[in-house]
């Protein structure tokens, strides 16, 4: 079973080297191998070399696609899905919020073939901790404006850390440009019937 790791980025030469090497070296599920998607969302700093010299010189299977302008993180992860070709779509920003660490985790449930949407919560398990409360607060309102919508359960709607079977998506439009994009994957995964499973993540 092969998961496409989509990174976009824009400005992130600070981060993405790192945030790549620990992606390439984290454990996966026995039977899953990845592929990397990595779009560049129109960076002017180092961040697009960066991205370059990994593919050339990393995995065989990485992918380097490279937007003329910044759009946003929703149009990014747009063309990241349309170049990937895994059965299981895994979204990794890379500002190292994320740790990959967690893929082991997040993945595992897929094991079930009835499991198609698995999210990664900051509030489950027993790791979970606050770091900027306002930021905590706006995460638990849009979680409950989320379940009161659509009749879910989830903790961490505005989780960065987001992975589907790609037939997940059939039938399923997704037009936001900008940070709006998660949301609107939520929304439009539960308005299609799909149970989201929640993996502590850190």
């Amino acid at each position: 079973m092969l998961v496409s790791i989509i990174t976009p980025f824009f400005n992130e030469e600070r981060t993405l080297a790192r945030l790549l090497a620990r992606a390439s070296e984290a454990a996966l599920p026995e039977g899953m191998s990845r592929e990397f998607i990595l779009v560049d969302d129109g960076s002017n700093d180092g961040s697009g070399a960066a991205a370059a010299d990994f593919v050339r010189s990393g995995p065989d299977h990485a992918r380097l696609v490279t937007l003329p302008r910044n759009r946003g993180k929703g149009a990014a992860v747009r063309q990241g899905l349309a170049a990937a070709a895994g059965d299981i779509i895994l979204i990794q920003d890379a500002d190292l919020e994320w740790d990959p660490a967690d893929y082991l985790h997040l993945l595992a449930p897929y094991a079930d073939p009835a499991v198609s949407v698995v999210f990664g919560s900051r509030l489950l398990g027993k790791d979970a901790r606050c770091i900027y409360y306002h930021y905590y607060l706006g995460g638990r309102m849009l979680s409950a404006c989320t379940n009161l919508l659509f009749g879910s359960h989830i903790t961490d709607e505005p989780t960065g850390m987001k992975s589907f079977r790609r037939g997940a998506l059939a039938g399923i439009t997704l037009t936001a440009d900008g940070f709006d994009f998660d949301p609107e994957l939520t929304a439009r995964l539960l308005q299609a019937g799909h149970t989201i499973h929640e993996i502590p993540v850190r």
